[in-house]
């Protein structure tokens, strides 16, 4: 079958994390891409088929025409599309081909559900909070897996590194982690990731030089060889967060064997399987300086849950069982 795959975005985010651990192992079927802006991710996407930049609207619209003419060059049999927002994209309306979505955002209010032959959760917390908007649609939810990450050393020593990689924006509470560094300045912390919110990453800039947090690293726009060497340097993964439907940051934490610090907000529970994740009451920061203070001075609590997390990533979230789960959708509504 000829699968295209609208994406949108292309910084190494969540719907980028979704569709490749799917397409690098469908060996079965073929690929084609279409997104709306070059980044980081995009020679991921070029080795494995044709990539498309497309201007598009505010609401997610690509233009029908240049939509149908990849259609016809691919002979596309289904479209998987890639929901990171709320936004409605009314151009599938005249697209018709077996169609299903994966949802990325919180609520799809006032989505055409009508539009999908099936609608892909990756969380229970994401078929939560929809649940009145999807009417009688076919659905499933499958978690995401993530192939061969190659784990990190777990180091038992006392001066604890801290660090996070994610996109800079508001929902991901960076600031958060940026107090916890201010209450613990004997500790380094690393923190980067893709700018989303320029106006929001030039406020963390300015938190760290008016607290004059020494013991700060704050890098923009980490790259994936940068990504590698923040790992292998931290020993706690810090990252207080919201609105994540299924938090791929988290879960390649654990697969590189590192303790995680996080919020029982959103999805976040769902990772925790053998309460292998240190987490802590929402928007507390008082808990969350006293948890990341914890694994400052407990060192064997902290080896244990980073092994702890390494094992419960590679019982349950194998990328070939949720690779073939999305491949069997595809055959039930492509055929």
């Amino acid at each position: 079958m000829n699968i295209l795959h609208i994406i949108h975005f292309m910084n190494g985010g969540g719907s980028n994390k979704a569709c490749y651990e799917v397409v690098k192992n469908d060996t079965e079927n073929n690929h084609a891409f279409v997104c709306s802006e070059d980044g980081i991710a995009k020679e991921w996407f070029e080795c494995i088929g044709s990539v498309y930049t497309l201007d598009r609207d505010s609401h997610f619209n690509y233009p029908v025409v240049k939509i149908e003419d990849i259609i016809n060059t691919h002979e596309i049999d289904v479209i998987h599309m890639y929901l990171p927002g709320m936004e409605n994209p009314s151009f599938l309306d005249h697209i018709k081909k077996p169609k299903m979505i994966t949802v990325l955002c919180d609520q799809i209010i006032g989505f055409n559900v009508d539009n999908f032959d099936h609608i892909h959760f990756i969380s229970e917390y994401s078929k939560l909070i929809n649940s009145e908007n999807i009417g009688n649609a076919k659905n499933s939810v499958i978690r995401c897996g993530m192939q061969d990450v190659e784990k990190n050393p777990v180091r038992k020593n006392t001066d604890v590194v801290f660090g996070r990689i994610s996109a800079i924006c508001r929902t991901k509470k960076i600031i958060d982690t940026l107090i916890c560094a201010k209450a613990l300045p004997e500790n380094k912390f690393i923190v980067g990731g893709h700018v989303l919110d320029e106006t929001y990453n030039n406020f963390l800039k300015h938190f760290i030089h008016y607290n004059e947090l020494k013991n700060v690293h704050f890098v923009n726009n980490v790259s994936e060889q940068q990504k590698d060497f923040i790992y292998s340097s931290i020993d706690v993964l810090h990252y207080p967060t919201s609105h994540e439907n299924f938090c791929f940051s988290i879960l390649e934490g654990m697969a590189k064997q590192k303790a995680v610090i996080s919020y029982d907000d959103c999805s976040i529970p769902e990772l925790n399987h053998e309460n292998n994740l240190f987490i802590v009451e929402n928007d507390n920061i008082s808990k969350l300086i006293d948890a990341t203070m914890m694994y400052t001075k407990d060192s064997k609590s902290r080896v244990e849950d980073a092994i702890k997390n390494r094992r419960v990533y590679e019982t349950f979230y194998d990328t070939e069982n949720y690779a073939n789960s999305i491949k069997d959708i595809y055959e039930s509504i492509g055929r």
